[in-house]
């Protein structure tokens, strides 16, 4: 592979890149949708997601105020969560939410009512029809 291919596919944050080498001569990126590219998630209220979330949500650094000031203490325990947005309010989006096993395909025993989440603290994994 080219050096400079190498050092530009290395760089790329928006393309899901397949895994390559040295050796690779051919690659295939596939077209990501709103679903695949959280900037630009078109949510829709009363649908159903599987959502993961980012690290600094279920582990919050001392200086994190979500919790506090936006759900009543509350912090999320799973990373993934089956949930369905409720309420857009600018940058945040209110949802209803349930623990998610996604290897398992079933749900867990955390609840979350009126849950809310920042844009960028989740990737949404699959839209529910």
């Amino acid at each position: 592979m080219n050096k400079y291919i190498k050092e530009q596919l290395l760089k790329c944050k928006v393309a899901k890149i397949p895994e390559f080498n040295d050796d690779t001569t051919e690659l295939i990126i596939k077209c990501i949708n709103s679903v695949d590219y959280n900037d630009n998630i078109d949510l829709e209220c009363e649908h159903n997601y599987v959502i993961e979330l980012e690290r600094y949500i279920t582990n919050p650094p001392d200086t994190f105020t979500l919790a506090d000031n936006w759900n009543k203490g509350v912090i999320p325990t799973s990373k993934y969560l089956y949930c369905s947005p409720k309420q857009i309010n600018g940058k945040m989006i209110q949802f209803d939410a349930v623990g998610y096993d996604i290897d398992n395909k079933i749900y867990l025993s955390d609840r979350y009512i009126d849950l809310w989440l920042p844009r960028k603290g989740f990737k949404i994994i699959s839209k529910e029809f």
